[in-house]
């Protein structure tokens, strides 16, 4: 149990889900083995390095520069992006609105409420236009925009710093084990989110009043 003062939320497969999560299915469109295209496409995602895809996140480079960094690997492995590519720039948005409803829950509770996910410039419009901010949040971090992206341990201290709360009173989720392990051990309590449909519920049980 979390004596909560602030509830922080990743974005991607959390707050909402896109198609582009389902990388079986990205697989499967670029005829490639799933393991494999995760290797092409974002690297190391666990760790905070200087993969192209990680650089987007930053900020460093569009999703679209990046894409035609990684496109060169993906070829040498037999394989090409472009069948995903457009997919990639402009991912359908589905919102979970039942997290929806929870966070906005706490909120009026008095609980501070946060998101912080690793996200690129192309999707900030697209994800700016599917989610309403300034009701559902008192600080919003993107990667892309402060040039941090989890699992490094500042993008949680500026979060923490905005928020103006001890980590020991966070309820983090998101659904990346590595970024879990990393706000745990800034001494945050965390949810690693498995299930899209069961995250409001989960949330609910630890954050109840």
């Amino acid at each position: 149990m979390v004596d909560l003062s602030a509830l922080l939320l990743d974005l991607g497969s959390v707050l909402v889900r896109v198609d582009i999560d389902d990388i079986d299915d990205l697989a499967r469109r670029v005829g490639q083995d799933r393991g494999v295209l995760l290797e092409v496409l974002v690297g190391d995602y666990g760790t905070d390095g200087d993969h192209p895809f990680h650089r987007a996140e930053r900020g460093e480079l569009t999703l679209s520069e990046a894409l035609e960094l990684i496109e060169p690997d993906a070829n040498a492995r037999g394989f090409s992006l472009d069948a995903i590519v457009p997919m990639l720039l402009e991912p359908h948005i589905e919102v979970n609105e039942p997290l929806v409803a929870e966070v906005r829950r706490v909120r009026a509770a008095g609980v501070r409420t946060g998101m912080i996910t690793n996200s690129v410039i192309e999707w900030i419009d697209r994800v700016d236009e599917a989610l309403p901010y300034d009701e559902l949040f008192d600080v919003v971090i993107d990667s892309c925009r402060v040039g941090l992206r989890k699992p490094d341990p500042r993008i949680f201290r500026l979060a923490l710093d905005r928020l103006g709360v001890d980590p020991d009173r966070v309820l983090f989720v998101d659904d990346q084990p590595g970024n879990v392990a990393a706000a745990t051990d800034l001494g945050m309590g965390t949810i690693e989110a498995t299930d899209f449909d069961e995250i409001a519920a989960e949330v609910r049980r630890i954050a109840a009043d």
